[in-house]
């Protein structure tokens, strides 16, 4: 299962970038493929993965119009196999430093009231098998 060399890409991304991303970098090795004529990222940052080998690769995580950073760390997460709760917060972290000053607001945001009810929600994702959706707190896509 591959791991995130989290020092390595921090330290390459403040000092390339500056901590609050700026929206630039691609980068090889998947997760920065978006469709020619669909929603452009809001923002995005390019990571180092380290496989079992200790083979590096560069790969980009996005924010869509529709994710907050939250969204965006589970769904890139769930793509690259990154299963510890450290890697999530960690990539939440950085991406909610690419949207600072961005003004980002996700399109079709719903916001519960009580906690409750993200927990009841995140409940029937998982019922459902939508696993990142559930951990998200994504509403169900019906």
């Amino acid at each position: 299962m591959p791991s995130l060399a989290v020092l390595l890409a921090v330290a390459c991304l403040l000092a390339g970038h500056g901590a609050r991303g700026d929206g630039e970098g691609g980068g090889e090795g998947g997760g920065g493929v978006v469709a020619v004529g669909g929603p452009q990222p809001v923002a995005q940052l390019t990571l180092t993965m380290t496989d079992g080998a200790g083979k590096q690769s560069p790969v980009t995580a996005m924010v869509m119009p529709e994710e907050d950073a939250a969204a965006a760390a589970v769904r890139f997460c769930f793509d690259k196999g990154l299963t510890q709760p450290r890697q999530v917060l960690d990539i939440t972290g950085y991406l909610k430093g690419a949207l600072e000053g961005k003004e980002h607001e996700p399109e079709g945001l719903e916001l519960l009231r009580t906690a409750g009810a993200y927990s009841r929600r995140a409940a029937e994702s998982s019922k459902e098998e939508n696993y990142a959706e559930a951990a998200a707190g994504l509403p169900l896509s019906r």
